[in-house]
């Protein structure tokens, strides 16, 4: 009996699926908001993440702005740890 671990070539395979697919995705979009847009929500599915954000820091890199999220759903209203 012999057994090979292949778990990191399927987890390999899957990533680059992942990208390949994205890639296909942004292409056809012009709009930077939408670019950001698509890209939070397919990495927020591929990841399981209830919330996805792409955020710009400020010169000093203290503070972000977000400037696109992704919610699954799942969390309530008002959940927002930028409080």
């Amino acid at each position: 009996l012999v057994l090979v671990e292949v778990t990191g070539r399927i987890q390999a395979e899957e990533r680059l699926r992942f990208r390949l697919e994205l890639e296909q995705r942004l292409r056809a979009i012009g709009q930077p908001a939408e670019v950001l847009a698509v890209a939070c929500e397919a990495l927020g599915r591929q990841i399981g993440a209830a919330r996805v954000a792409c955020a710009e820091l400020d010169g000093a890199g203290v503070f972000a702005v977000i400037e696109r999220e992704w919610r699954d759903g799942t969390l309530p209203r008002g959940a927002d740890p930028r409080r």
